[in-house]
């Protein structure tokens, strides 16, 4: 279904749900760009427990020495 206007012109309807979907794509996106930058902080907290456990590994007085830390912190 098509608008006839004066001079010629023809323009389709616009549709109510046209603000509603943009509005929902929006948010969609915000979500998934959060969503990925959290993915991004986990996997690099992961990376760095791993790596102080491997250095735990090596050198046992750096694991006295994270665990007198992590007992003072309050964790």
């Amino acid at each position: 279904m098509y608008f006839l206007l004066h001079k010629g012109t023809v323009v389709s309807p616009v549709n109510s749900n046209e603000s509603l979907h943009l509005s929902l794509c929006n948010r969609l996106v915000r979500l998934k760009r959060t969503a990925k930058e959290a993915n991004r902080s986990l996997e690099i907290m992961k990376y760095s427990v791993k790596l102080v456990l491997w250095k735990c590994s090596l050198n046992p007085g750096i694991y006295n020495f994270m665990t007198r830390l992590w007992i003072h912190s309050g964790w």
